[in-house]
Order: C-alpha cells, then structure tokens, then sequence
C-alpha cells in the first residue's frame, strides 16, 4: 500500500489469464517494471489485464513474442512499452493510457481479432502495426493513428474496416498486401512523420475510402495502385 518502485527480472511466462492491478485508483502513483519477456503458455495464449490506476506499468522486454497472449486489455492506468514488441492472437482495448515509444504490435491470431485503441493521440497511438494473422482484424469503437509503419503482410487474412469505417492515421510506410483491406466509409491518412524525408506507400491494388495526403515537409512515393472514392492533397509532396 506504500508508493514506490517494483522492477521484475527473469523471463515470465503466464500460465493462465492475468491481471497487473496496482490497487490504486487514485492518489498514489507507483511503478511496476517487467524487465524482461513475458509470454503465454500454449499456443492459444492467455489473457494480460493492466488495471494500473494511477500507476505506470512498464514493459523492457518483449510481450508474447514468442508464445503469443491472446487478449491485451489496459483498463486504467499508463502502460510504457519502451522500444518492445507485443504480439497478440487475440484483442486489444485501451481504455488507459499507452506509450507506444517504437515499439510494434503484432497480430496474427487465427479468427477474429478486435482492435479498439481507445482513441488517438498521444495517450492511444501506435508505433508499428502489423497483421500477419489469418482471421480478420476489425477496428472497433475508435479510429487509429500509427506514427510510424502499418503493414498487411501476404498472406494475412483481412483488415476489416468495413464493419465499423474507423478513420486510419499512417505517418510512416504503408504495406498493405492484395486482397487484405476492406475498405468502410473512413478516411485513411498519410500523416506528417516527424523525421519528414519519404515513405514508401503501397496499397497494392487495394481499394481506399477516401484517401488524404497531410505531411508537410514528407514526401509519399505510391508504389502500387489504389482506387480511392476521393484524393485530398492538404500538405506534402506526391511521388508516382
């Protein structure tokens, strides 16, 4: 009951589902820190539930990259991913705060995966995104900003954003495989990156919503096709 700081060493596996909960909703701010991987126990994965509070959770090492969790939730409190990858079969809801900083998130379950981010902006972006899976994965109740790379590998089942046409940020490369998007009515974005220079975008024949192109000081070099219902060219250079 006692603020302070925790730091857990060794690799952690969890085997069954888990919750981090710091037990202070409010007032008393300390930190737990995981320096070190954390993965699931069989190939199903297992449930990690964040409820920090007022607390910051900090993960230093890999989570689920070798056995994958299944359900990512952080229902109160920060979660700091340092520089670290997650890998999930399973959903993500953000209902706290996430630091993504550089990490990438990896989904790449067999069914049906949801995404809710929790919004955007500072306390709900990403970094890297990547789908590998062979399901689908559906944004849900919020739209998405990546600060950096979102990849649809081959072979990947399907981005569904059809279902609920969430508005997608991307400020970074966009490697989207043939036949993996569904489209919805929302506005995909090629946002500013900060480090400006040129992204490679590749929609490879995908068809895009509405597609705007908002990175002042960034060049976007489309390499593949797109068909897209509207092209609004608000900042930025085009390279074809």
């Amino acid at each position: 009951t006692n603020a302070g700081a925790v730091t857990l060493t060794g690799p952690i596996t969890l085997m069954g589902d888990t919750s981090i909960d710091t037990d202070h909703a409010s007032g008393t701010d300390n930190t737990i820190s995981f320096s070190t991987t954390i993965n699931g126990n069989s190939s199903n994965g297992q449930d990690l539930t964040v409820a920090a509070g007022a607390s910051t959770i900090t993960f230093s090492g890999n989570v689920g990259s070798t056995t994958k969790l299944n359900d990512f939730t952080i229902t109160s409190g920060t979660v700091n991913s340092g520089s670290n990858n997650f890998t999930l079969g399973g959903n993500w809801t953000n209902n706290g705060s996430f630091n993504a900083n550089g990490s990438t998130v990896t989904f790449n379950g067999t069914g049906p995966q949801l995404l809710d981010s929790g919004g955007t902006g500072d306390d709900n972006d990403f970094w890297d995104v990547v789908y590998s899976g062979t399901g689908t994965l559906s944004p849900v109740s919020n739209d998405i900003e990546i600060d950096n790379d979102f990849t649809v590998n081959v072979g990947a089942g399907t981005f569904d954003n059809a279902t609920n046409s969430r508005n997608i940020t991307v400020s970074g490369d966009v490697d989207i495989a043939t036949g993996t998007y569904t489209k919805g009515n929302g506005i995909f974005t090629l946002g500013n990156n900060p480090a400006n220079g040129t992204q490679t975008i590749d929609f490879n024949g995908n068809i895009i919503e509405d597609l705007v192109i908002n990175g002042a000081g960034d060049t976007k070099q489309l390499t593949g096709g797109f068909t897209a219902d509207s092209f609004n060219v608000q900042n930025g250079t085009i390279d074809f």
